[in-house]
């Protein structure tokens, strides 16, 4: 009896397994394309951009560095180690490419 009981589950198991795989998937799957990535480095960030982010990068690391100072004294916390973040420069729609 105890033999029957482990096939069954056994075989339930198998196949909720199989069904879970036949699943339609890729909805909202991500897209990549080929990025190539770059970073600017300041006193206490890293900022990661790609393509035509430059520009927003170099914004993003003045005005980082400028809160960082006022944040800075109101906290009295001093950051250890670089900071890292990233810039995006393309917003994907759901219903459109790459902008």
């Amino acid at each position: 009896m105890q033999r029957f009981i482990l096939i069954g589950l056994i075989l339930c198991g198998v196949a909720v397994n199989a069904c879970a795989q036949n699943s339609v998937f890729g909805k909202n799957k991500v897209q990549y394309k080929d990025f190539h990535w770059q970073y600017l480095q300041t006193d206490h960030f890293d900022i990661y951009f790609s393509q035509d982010g430059y520009n927003l990068a170099q914004f993003a690391a003045n005005a980082s560095e400028e809160s960082y100072a006022s944040i800075k004294k109101l906290l009295r916390y001093e950051l250890i180690t670089a900071f890292s973040f990233v810039v995006i420069t393309h917003i994907m729609s759901s219903s459109r490419q790459m902008l």
